[in-house]
């Protein structure tokens, strides 16, 4: 099962990563993407998917937020 990302901005812009096969390559892809395209204050939270399920809720430093239920939000949204 691969991971992949949904990049939430301040300005309201969604930002969507390609698939990887690890959490590690999937923050490499960020930090690589993020030195160019915008600063870390410009981030308002990082969407985690291991596959079709949201895997985890991340910060601007790619840190597990774990103060947000993961499976309800599953449930809610139907994944």
């Amino acid at each position: 099962m691969s991971y992949s990302y949904q990049l939430n901005l301040v300005s309201g812009t969604t930002v969507h990563s390609m698939d990887r096969k690890t959490i590690g390559a999937l923050k490499d892809t960020f930090v690589r993407y993020q030195n160019g395209s915008f600063a870390k204050s410009d981030i308002e939270e990082i969407v985690v998917y291991r596959g079709s399920k949201i895997h985890g809720f991340y910060d601007e430093n790619f840190k597990l937020n774990k103060n947000i239920p993961v499976d309800i939000h599953n449930v809610l949204f139907g994944l």
